[in-house]
């Protein structure tokens, strides 16, 4: 199975001929100069069309699992990081709804894979609500790589 991708966008036109344009994605755009934006501004991802879309992922494996039942190295290719202070402590926000402080255990040492855990929890919930994630519910696992080429 191939999944497209979709990102934030917008048509550009170049200042020497404002009759043609080109997709523009905002991860690339950097304020550089030989585009002017058009009246229409960025447009959400989920209005990219798939003949504008860059990226094809190709599906290498589907599993199901419960939630809490995620990786350290899972956690980490999903991006969440643990913040960390110049000497390389952990760094964890006490305070606020969903804070990861709240699940972590303090009875005991903590280890990298406790922040971690603590984080992705609390992005979680941030998305989520709490009551999803004390649900602990099942959840799919897509792997995935690059196609090649974009196949529509």
């Amino acid at each position: 199975d191939l999944l497209w991708v979709r990102e934030t966008w917008q048509t550009c036109t170049t200042p020497e001929d404002r009759d043609i344009s080109q997709v523009v994605y905002a991860a690339d755009h950097d304020g550089r100069p030989g585009f002017v934006e058009d009246e229409w501004s960025w447009r959400p991802s989920i209005f990219l069309p798939r003949w504008a879309s860059r990226i094809t992922l190709r599906v290498t494996a589907v599993e199901v699992r419960r939630l809490h039942d995620i990786t350290t190295q899972d956690i980490a290719a999903e991006g969440v990081r643990v913040p960390v202070d110049r000497d390389g402590h952990a760094l964890v926000r006490v305070s606020g709804a969903n804070s990861p402080m709240g699940f972590l255990d303090p009875a005991k040492p903590r280890t990298v894979d406790d922040h971690m855990h603590a984080e992705w929890a609390s992005l979680w919930c941030g998305i989520n609500g709490r009551a999803s994630w004390d649900a602990n519910p099942w959840v799919w696992v897509l792997r995935f790589e690059r196609a090649a080429t974009a196949t529509p």
